[in-house]
């Protein structure tokens, strides 16, 4: 599937649900840390039944929250999430690197009014994730010089 097609579902999906064995995931990490779900829950700035609903499966996590959950345990947030959302992050990977060689960092940096390169390195690393909104001017960028 080309990157384009990768970005597209990926805006998309950014506010999905994230289901399954996450919860476990989350439990049994939070758990290996010491942390209780009420530590986790203040941390967080919501209420300890948020935490462990999430952990139970009985609640939908989207992936902004999922993002601040795994900060706080640092983890990163693809160890814990299916095949298709790495599938996902990885046509951010290729659209940064083309974007990166065919524009140049700095351009890069003034488009998304960026300090230093830092960012984009963690957004391929997957440490962080673009907002919702550069994900889409990644994608409008992606498109407009991938013609």
């Amino acid at each position: 599937m080309s990157t384009v097609i990768q970005l597209k579902i990926a805006v998309q999906l950014y506010n999905q649900p994230i289901l399954d064995s996450t919860g476990y995931m989350l439990r049994e990490r939070r758990k290996s840390l010491g942390i209780s779900s009420r530590q986790l829950a203040k941390r967080l700035g919501v209420e300890k039944s948020c935490i462990l609903r999430a952990e139970l499966s009985k609640t939908i996590l989207d992936m902004p929250m999922l993002e601040r959950i795994c900060t706080e345990l640092d983890i990163d947030p693809f160890s814990v999430i299916d095949d298709d959302y790495r599938f996902i992050h990885e046509g951010y990977k290729n659209a940064i690197a083309f974007l990166v060689d065919k524009l140049g960092i700095k351009c890069l940096l003034a488009e998304f009014d960026l300090k230093d390169a830092l960012t984009f390195k963690r957004w391929q690393d997957g440490k962080t994730m673009p907002t919702v909104e550069q994900k889409r001017k990644l994608l409008n960028l992606y498109n407009a010089h991938n013609k």
